[in-house]
């Protein structure tokens, strides 16, 4: 078992399935994942708050609207970025 490198309370460990088994340790939720970008998705989605937008989602929403897709580097980066700043409120 291995720890997520930027966010450090997702596990990563082997499934018999042929891919890793991907463990929140806050929260116990767990998935299993088939490719690096399911990994860091599911480790940005821990690393921000609860009911919130970290920066890393709203850098992701605002790319994704642009086009541009996802590969498992932008998923690093939201994953840290979610850490870093776990709740962005935006002011109208």
């Amino acid at each position: 078992m291995q720890r997520h490198p930027k966010v450090p309370w997702v596990t990563i460990q082997s499934d018999p399935s042929g891919g890793v088994l991907v463990t929140n340790t806050r929260t116990g939720a767990q998935v299993v994942a088939y490719s690096d970008l399911q990994i860091h998705e599911f480790a940005a989605a821990a690393a921000r708050s609860p009911g919130g937008m970290g920066a890393g989602d709203a850098v992701a929403a605002v790319t994704s609207r642009l086009g541009i897709q996802k590969c498992a580097p932008c998923a690093k980066r939201q994953a840290a970025m979610n850490r870093l700043v776990p709740n962005v409120k935006f002011w109208r």
